[in-house]
């Protein structure tokens, strides 16, 4: 109003009337918002009363993930410290797409065709068609459970999306339940397929390099964990059209993918280590202020650890968003070796500030001391990998740090390290899994010469899957060609390259 004043009649007349208009937008956008937040939260208090029907959620439980968005909603009951809970996520019209919740300990117990019977039922309730486009592909048996596997399968093949997993205790309790739609209208097979011999012949061709893996039985098809000596191609990862025979992954490559620079490794500069720190809390850098949130081990003897201060306030949003930054927000995460006890890796999540301003080669010193100081016997095996002096925008330099046995790179085992340039202390480590006299007790036999090794290539296969497509113009499947073995159709990851067997990935 008061730019207003001394202006004439019309010109405030005129002003004043669009005034009115945009309070009145303005009123009106207001009162549509208000409606749609009591429509969304009306609907999504409809779906937790559906969501209920489902679990009986035990009064020590939190409600932790109240989320909705116009795919549905997504709902989580658990316990203060614990990962294990009650999820439910319901699609927008409350039909079930996930659930997952403890085993309910009792001494009852049903037969196996108990099991799948439960699981085939529920199934049918949530979704009446389902057996008539699904097919009971696999059973995985637990120690206390079976996993049913039910898969679409389009010439005689399993669409990669389109299954649904339940999962049944042995007393007969409903414990996972995962669902993606069956399609009624699937893709449509080429009216010829492209040979397989021309595909098999790049395989034969291709490079190949020898370089050692640690393996672990659980994974791969050898006879026990250990470092081997193997051949590896990255062309076992290629796929191919199966209509037309064309390499789809060389064609993203010419079209996405920058080719990266050769690697260098230099040997380890010797340093002094320091007297070692007593606890891994110490090494860690964990203060008498924080304590243990969470703790949990997993299936590969491993315990996970994380700290957070005691005074950090929970927040009250219930959103997915909000419950994935809180896994993460101002923690201190740490992996130990459940057996020994030893420190595999940390990562501060917590901001640490200084007043140092260190160069990088005082943060490579920092880094190489570390690992001289609390991982001695791994120290004779590591090279530096080169790479240009830089910063990120927390102040970290990143270093990496491979592993060398006998003049073989051992691939996918490393250390990696940041220190933070204004305190001087390392924020995050990443260590190798296996132990250090794994290493020491190694003795690498005679290598076959590669085109011996190469004769195993006659067990593999041209496979036919399904294969997802995520660009939006693309069919949602298409058929393609991918190496597999001939008997038992797992994937290949090496060659053995002392015994020239293939080894397997087992899915």
């Amino acid at each position: 109003i008061a730019s207003l004043v001394g202006k004439p009649l019309n010109t405030i007349t005129i002003q004043l009337h669009r005034a009115r208009v945009r309070l009145k937008q303005q009123l009106e956008q207001s009162t549509h918002r208000t409606i749609k937040q009591q429509d969304v939260k009306s609907m999504l208090n409809h779906l937790k009363e559906i969501a209920l029907q489902y679990v009986s959620v035990p009064a020590s439980f939190t409600l932790t993930i109240e989320d909705i968005d116009e795919d549905g909603a997504t709902f989580l009951w658990k316990e203060d410290g614990s990962d294990e809970g009650y999820y439910i996520n319901l699609s927008a019209e409350g039909k079930l797409l996930s659930l997952s919740q403890p085993v309910c300990p009792t001494d009852k117990m049903i037969s196996d065709e108990q099991q799948q019977f439960i699981a085939e039922q529920f199934l049918t309730e949530q979704y009446n068609e389902a057996l008539n486009y699904f097919t009971l592909a696999t059973i995985k048996t637990k120690a206390e459970s079976k996993r049913y596997y039910y898969k679409q399968f389009v010439y005689g093949i399993p669409l990669q999306s389109s299954y649904c997993t339940i999962e049944i205790s042995n007393s007969g309790q409903l414990i996972n339940f995962e669902y993606k739609a069956y399609q009624t209208s699937p893709p449509k097979t080429p009216a010829t397929l492209a040979a397989k011999e021309p595909i098999l012949e790049q395989l034969t061709k291709a490079e190949w390099t020898a370089q050692l893996e640690y393996l672990s039985s659980n994974y791969y098809t050898v006879p026990h964990s250990g470092l081997y000596a193997v051949y590896h191609s990255t062309f076992l990862y290629h796929s191919f059209d199966a209509a037309t025979g064309e390499d789809l992954l060389k064609q993203k490559e010419a079209e996405e993918i920058e080719i990266e620079p050769q690697e260098r490794f230099v040997p380890l500069r010797q340093v002094e280590p320091d007297v070692p720190l007593a606890t891994i809390e110490e090494i860690i850098g964990i203060t008498p202020t924080m304590e243990v949130i969470r703790q949990g081990d997993d299936d590969d003897g491993y315990i996970g650890i994380v700290w957070r201060d005691k005074t950090y306030k929970q927040p009250t949003d219930k959103s997915m968003n909000q419950f994935m930054l809180d896994r993460l927000e101002h923690t201190v995460k740490a992996t130990v070796n459940e057996e020994t006890g030893e420190l595999r890796g940390f990562v501060w999540f917590k901001e640490r500030t200084g007043s140092l301003s260190l160069s990088f080669e005082q943060c490579e010193e920092i880094a190489v001391k570390f690992l001289n100081t609390y991982f001695p016997a791994f120290v004779p095996y590591l090279q530096m990998k080169v790479q240009d002096a830089s910063f990120n925008e927390a102040n970290r330099a990143f270093f990496h740090f491979g592993l060398f046995v006998q003049g073989l790179p051992l691939e996918g085992e490393f250390f990696m390290l940041s220190v933070n340039k204004t305190t001087g202390l390392v924020d995050m480590l990443r260590a190798p899994k296996l132990d250090a006299r794994v290493l020491e007790d190694f003795q690498i036999q005679p290598k076959l010469p590669i085109e011996q090794a190469k004769e195993a290539l006659k067990d593999v296969d041209a496979v036919l899957e399904w294969d997802k497509r995520y660009k939006k113009e693309a069919p949602d499947e298409m058929l393609i060609y991918r190496f597999k073995s001939r008997e038992s159709k797992l994937p290949i990851r090496y060659i053995n390259a002392t015994t020239g067997e293939l080894i397997l990935w087992k899915e």
